[in-house]
């Protein structure tokens, strides 16, 4: 699967925006981090398309979404019940359907960086357009 430029730029600004990263006025080119005080994580290219470091941070917030129910603890810790393995394949599961029909994209179905990306992407496509329909 080749993306364009254009794509894994939307898409990288999509995975930003989820994770609560945002931009300063006139600073169109620097990402921070939402917390306490900002913290500069991004600088013009946002990083997730090539970085497993940052796109784990995606993946973690969606299985934190997707594994934590009202009745758990606030800090509940999915990944001491499930596997990263087993959100790879929910993903897939639930949201590759989606990404064929809104964005027409092939997937290879392994474990690579690219797919997972893919698979974030369209995650947060359709759970902003749930959240949209609550």
């Amino acid at each position: 699967m080749k993306l364009t430029k254009e794509q894994i730029t939307e898409g990288n600004e999509k995975l930003a925006k989820f994770l609560e990263w945002y931009q300063e006025p006139n600073g169109e080119y620097l990402w921070f981090e939402k917390g306490e005080s900002a913290i500069y994580v991004a600088y013009d290219d946002l990083p997730f398309h090539k970085d497993w470091n940052y796109l784990m941070k995606v993946v973690d917030k969606i299985g934190t979404i997707v594994y934590h129910s009202n009745d758990d603890a606030p800090d509940y810790n999915w990944k001491e019940h499930y596997s990263f393995g087993e959100l790879f394949v929910n993903i897939f599961t639930k949201w590759l359907r989606y990404c064929f029909e809104e964005h027409k994209q092939e997937f290879n179905l392994m474990n690579d960086l690219t797919s997972i990306w893919c698979g974030c992407v369209a995650y947060v496509d359709w759970y902003n357009k749930e959240k949209l329909n609550m």
